[in-house]
């Protein structure tokens, strides 16, 4: 008999005074009851506390997803998000890759000199690849 996994999930998010939204997630396979929920809420609030202490705008998970829109947009869209060196992924550069190769936007990114976990994410929309709207 195949024995039954479990998963267990949970996302805490911070809506700024600015307007901004900053989010964490935490996913894990285990029994419900031998989950230290305190541990994981300890975790999460304190990956909240360091994007805020850096001073990003997004998560790098959210990130990943504005940049379709920063791509569409016209005019030039900057996001302050984790360095590659603070990321737990490469969702934000697998998004870069696809997204310039579909549309043709540009991105760049540069990390701040004087917080090096944080970068600005720049992007040169280009909302004519839409074709002409006029």
């Amino acid at each position: 008999k195949k024995k039954q996994r479990f998963w267990c999930g949970c996302q805490l998010v911070l809506h700024t005074s600015t307007g901004g939204v900053l989010a964490t997630d935490w996913l894990q396979e285990a029994e419900p009851l031998a989950i230290n929920r305190l541990k994981v809420a300890k975790t999460m609030v304190g990956r909240l506390k360091a994007l805020v202490d850096m001073g990003a705008t997004v998560d790098e998970h959210t990130a990943d997803q504005v940049l379709v829109y920063a791509a569409l947009a016209d005019g030039q869209t900057k996001l302050r998000v984790p360095s590659p060196s603070q990321r737990t992924s490469l969702h934000v550069e697998a998004a870069i890759s696809v997204i310039h190769a579909f549309t043709g936007a540009t991105f760049k990114e540069t990390v701040d000199p004087h917080n090096k976990a944080v970068s600005t994410l720049t992007c040169d929309g280009v909302p004519a690849w839409l074709g002409d709207t006029a």
